[in-house]
């Protein structure tokens, strides 16, 4: 079975989020600096409306979330204004994403588990046990094959997966961001997903 490998994305530079490009040309349009700006939302706490305001044009949204109330009136702006501005920044956000993931990819093969969250993700990390294996310097011809042989040369990782995960049952191949082949433990072709594929992380601080 072949598939085509993903072809090159191109690497965009980083740019000002919309919703900061927006408040900010909106805040030169009314004649105001940042600071006469916030005081315009509300004459308390300054300096947390400010920080607010800079969570707001880094998209933190949860952080920005009690300024969003002042904004659209601050701005002598629709609320509903507001609202399109952030969605488009999302999107914009989500396009990005999209587009480092394509430059990142790299063919992998997954195992599939019956639990998709370890019964300790401490021990996890700290074994560092993974559900996937790098099968980029492979032919794509010798994906399944290459999988096939993991499976018996490695019976102590295997058992670790079925210790923290419940079982393996299966694996699946991401061939491009955009193809991913699921496979039973025996080889055969199961089904085909649009769906692209993350390996997770996890970061363990020991103090």
């Amino acid at each position: 079975m072949s598939y085509p490998i993903a072809t090159t994305a191109t690497k965009h530079p980083m740019h000002p989020l919309r919703i900061e490009v927006f408040v900010r040309h909106r805040i030169q349009e009314l004649g105001l600096t940042e600071e006469a700006f916030i005081l315009k939302m509300t004459m308390r706490n300054f300096k947390r409306k400010q920080k607010k305001l800079h969570h707001l044009f880094n998209a933190h949204w949860s952080l920005a979330e009690q300024l969003l109330p002042f904004l659209a009136g601050a701005l002598n702006v629709p609320e509903a204004t507001i609202d399109y501005v952030i969605a488009q920044t999302k999107a914009d956000i989500d396009h990005r994403h999209d587009v480092q993931r394509r430059i990142n990819f790299q063919p992998r093969a997954y195992f599939l588990t019956k639990l998709s969250i370890p019964t300790s993700i401490t021990m996890v990390a700290l074994a560092g046990v993974t559900r996937y294996i790098d099968i980029a310097d492979c032919n794509e011809q010798d994906y399944i094959e290459h999988v096939m042989v993991y499976l018996q040369k490695y019976p102590n990782k295997m058992s670790m997966l079925i210790g923290f995960f419940g079982g393996v049952l299966g694996f699946c191949i991401a061939y491009t961001p955009d193809l991913t082949v699921h496979f039973d433990l025996q080889g055969n072709f199961i089904d085909t997903s649009s769906n692209g594929i993350l390996p997770g992380h996890c970061t363990i601080s020991i103090r």
